[in-house]
């Protein structure tokens, strides 16, 4: 917050922004994903499933497939890092997120300060025809992944969670910092925003706070570019 102390507001939960069970209703969040979900990925059951979903994400960022078997979901963690892939709790556009003992796996879409919008698909078993979803979840929740695994592709855009650093009050200047980002030659954007509000024209690195950003909180998102390589946004923790 700027210049004075928090204030009370409705708890975040998790949203739903797609589902479908269908090809035909999963067309309409993910038409790839459509075409393609009834072919095996990386030696995956074919069909609705969560290995087999970010497999083929894998697969579409150009991360080529192990030559080791990763087996369930919940077993993918410990295979991966057994075979020097990174496996640790910070989340990254492009991981893959899990739970120890959990046999499940999402993708992760987009990083926020304090929640992820992940993408997965879920066997019959879970739900009774099998369920594409993609969801907007918060630290905390039972859908939060608690470690993630980075394999690494052609086409995956990496980067931390941008700072903030400077005096909170109105007159004075805050100003991002980016962290480091790979591949090289990626192109990084800023965008200040007030409230989750993106704030017209604030889009330097450094931002002078005003009149009308006393009492609300203030973020900055970064989202690295780069031809051929998917795009991604992480947002600071507020100020």
């Amino acid at each position: 917050f700027v210049l004075t102390g928090p204030a009370t507001g409705p708890a975040a939960a998790q949203t739903t922004i797609c589902s479908g069970v269908s090809v035909k209703d999963v067309q309409k969040c993910d038409p790839g994903w459509a075409a393609n979900m009834h072919f095996m990925h990386w030696r995956m059951y074919s069909g609705h499933n969560c290995t087999n979903y970010v497999a083929y994400r894998l697969k579409r960022d150009g991360v080529p497939e192990p030559s080791y078997r990763l087996g369930n979901a919940d077993t993918w963690a410990p295979n991966a890092k057994k075979h020097g892939v990174r496996v640790d709790n910070k989340p990254e556009v492009g991981a893959v997120g899990a739970w120890p003992g959990r046999r499940h796996v999402v993708y992760v879409e987009e990083v926020g300060s304090n929640y992820l919008i992940t993408s997965e698909d879920n066997w019959p078993g879970y739900y009774p025809k099998g369920m594409y979803r993609k969801i907007k979840v918060f630290k905390g929740e039972r859908a939060y992944p608690t470690q993630f695994i980075h394999f690494k592709g052609k086409s995956t855009i990496n980067g931390p969670l941008p700072e903030i650093s400077g005096t909170a009050t109105e007159g004075s200047t805050l100003t991002a910092s980016a962290g480091s980002w790979s591949p090289s030659g990626v192109t990084l954007s800023y965008q200040w925003l007030r409230d989750g509000v993106i704030i017209a024209g604030a889009t330097k690195k450094s931002y002078t706070l005003t009149s009308k950003d006393v009492g609300h909180r203030i973020t900055i998102s970064v989202t690295g570019e780069k031809s051929g390589y998917k795009s991604r946004t992480a947002s600071s923790d507020p100020t």
